[in-house]
């Protein structure tokens, strides 16, 4: 107890000594008496700061680690595609092959597309009148259909068209290439225009020399005004024209059939 008793005296006069000489002491003593217990302060502050800058300095790279994070994926996929130097030069002759390919004629890949097919023609309606005047021109010698027996009377027709422009004009060089041969021959035969001079109308009296005198006395004569209208088959090969009366069919022209072609025959005075 004394012991404490003194401590407590002891204090107590140390903390009047310190007062006192805290008044006592000029301003300058003071200035550094604060500043002590400022320099222990100070200290504590930046630890309150100093976490803060460690946050933002933590969060700030952070960011920009997850911004980089989409980039960096792209740059690995590249290097990829780029390590693999075979896939690409096998990529290159690809495309050269096929540009080679292209320089060549694109037959197969520009295929036109095939036509649509035509409708089928629809059946020709026959005229009864050429029905009938077919069954008047055949016979049980003749194999000829419709059709040919249409085609044939068309050419004949055509030609008597041609011959009476020869015969009116009565050209005789024009005249000659439309005779069969046969004939041709057997009227320049001398005996045969003798003949055929005996048998002129009285009114003309004249000795036949050669076939243009057949041809201007007559065979032109003998066929003025006249008018073909059908056409009757001996053979497959020989017709008839004629002009259709009540009466009879009145024969104006004999054709024959020589390597396909129509070629006037002239009926031999036997036959006449």
């Amino acid at each position: 107890m004394k012991l404490a008793t003194k401590t407590l005296s002891i204090l107590s006069i140390c903390t009047f000594v310190g007062f006192f000489s805290c008044t006592t002491k000029s301003p300058s003593n003071q200035e550094t008496v604060v500043q002590e217990p400022i320099e222990k302060v100070i200290p504590e502050e930046p630890v309150v700061t100093e976490p803060e800058e460690i946050k933002e300095v933590i969060t700030e790279p952070v960011k920009t680690e997850e911004t980089k994070e989409e980039p960096v994926v792209e740059i690995k996929e590249e290097v990829k595609e780029e390590i693999k130097p075979e896939e690409k030069a096998e990529e290159v002759v690809q495309e050269l092959e096929t540009e080679v390919v292209s320089d060549e004629p694109e037959v197969i890949v520009n295929v036109e597309p095939e036509p649509e097919p035509e409708p089928e023609p629809e059946p020709e309606v026959i005229d009864e009148d050429l029905q009938e005047e077919y069954k008047r021109s055949i016979n049980e010698n003749t194999t000829i259909d419709l059709n040919t027996f249409n085609d044939d009377k068309k050419k004949i027709l055509a030609i008597i068209t041609e011959l009476d422009t020869i015969m009116q004009n009565m050209d005789y060089e024009k005249w000659l290439p439309y005779i069969e041969k046969a004939s041709i021959n057997y009227w320049e035969n001398p005996v045969n225009l003798k003949k055929a001079s005996n048998m002129l109308p009285g009114k003309v009296k004249m000795q036949l020399k050669n076939l243009n005198h057949y041809f201007k006395y007559i065979f032109v004569p003998s066929r003025k005004n006249s008018h073909v209208d059908e056409i009757r088959y001996i053979s497959d090969t020989n017709i008839k024209a004629v002009q259709v009366t009540e009466e009879k069919d009145i024969v104006y022209y004999y054709f024959k059939k020589i390597d396909g072609q129509w070629m006037l025959h002239l009926p031999p005075l036997d036959n006449n």
